[in-house]
């Protein structure tokens, strides 16, 4: 046996086009967890802000509960409907340090008529 008979060159490019197939959506799946994570920050800061009444007691399971909720509202909000934008925006930075320009997303026919 050849070692050019082993793998087909059609195979060869299954794999790679695979390859770079998983890669875009580690990728975006990166992007998606960055932007529930800025959510999460912001949540976190925003409720800094509201003022305690003090008619519950506050204790370290209250925080950890408050950031579990936290956590669990960005990623919700991230993962709907494209989010606030902030994972495409940044999928759109990094895919131009990888392969150069993109194109930008396609318009729609109303857009294009009026």
């Amino acid at each position: 046996m050849r070692i050019n008979d082993a793998l087909p060159v059609v195979s060869l490019s299954r794999i790679d086009a695979a390859a770079s197939a998983g890669k875009e959506e580690k990728l975006r799946a990166a992007c998606r967890e960055f932007e529930a994570l800025f959510m999460q920050q912001m949540l976190k800061g925003m409720r800094a802000t509201i003022p305690q009444s003090g008619l519950l007691e506050k204790d370290a399971s209250h925080d950890m509960y408050t950031d579990l909720l936290d956590a669990q509202v960005a990623r919700g909000v991230a993962e709907q409907h494209g989010g606030m934008g902030i994972a495409n925006a940044l999928y759109r930075q990094l895919q131009k340090l990888e392969h150069g320009p993109v194109s930008p997303e396609p318009k729609r026919i109303a857009d294009q008529n009026g």
